[in-house]
């Protein structure tokens, strides 16, 4: 049985792909949030085996889409706050 670390490093032509924890850790949100938008399509994903895993480039794709500027503080707020 392949450990999540293992499963990490694996590519889809060459793109990385980031698991649930670290999708999780790099959008600061949680999980429940991360299982509405996969609902709503708003974000693709990969099944391999129980493990749900998200191409880099979707990723980034779904934090520019869903980032919005304040402009009285000039400060970027995510969908996740």
């Amino acid at each position: 049985m392949m450990e999540v670390s293992v499963l990490v490093e694996l590519s889809v032509q060459g793109e990385r792909l980031l698991d649930m924890k670290e999708f999780m850790s790099f959008m600061h949100c949680k999980r429940s949030s991360v299982y509405r938008w996969r609902k709503e399509g708003k974000i693709a994903s990969v099944i391999v085996g129980r493990k749900v895993l998200f191409r880099a480039t979707e990723v980034e794709s779904f934090l520019q889409e869903n980032t919005r500027c304040c402009f009285e503080s000039n400060k970027e707020v995510s969908l996740c706050q």
